[in-house]
């Protein structure tokens, strides 16, 4: 992975894009968490550091499911 020295950290050029998660039911605010948890961890392994999220990603539901996840992985800061 290559990285970009971004306000004193070292951030990936290729980061994780929450806009767009699988879904369930096609409800865009019932995100599959299992197929997100196995995209995150297969991102970070390699390398990824910078994940985009927004509240208006699936009505507020991505950022929701991306902070459970960093905060059960025990990863939630910047530095990986």
């Amino acid at each position: 992975m290559q990285y970009r020295k971004f306000c004193e950290e070292e951030v990936s050029i290729l980061g994780f894009g929450v806009m767009r998660l699988p879904i369930l039911e096609g409800d865009s605010k019932k995100i599959d968490v299992e197929k997100t948890e196995e995209m995150l961890d297969y991102a970070i392994e390699h390398g990824v550091n910078y994940i985009d999220t927004a509240y208006p990603y699936h009505g507020g539901e991505g950022e929701k499911v991306v902070g459970e996840y960093l905060k059960k992985r025990g990863i939630r800061s910047l530095s990986l």
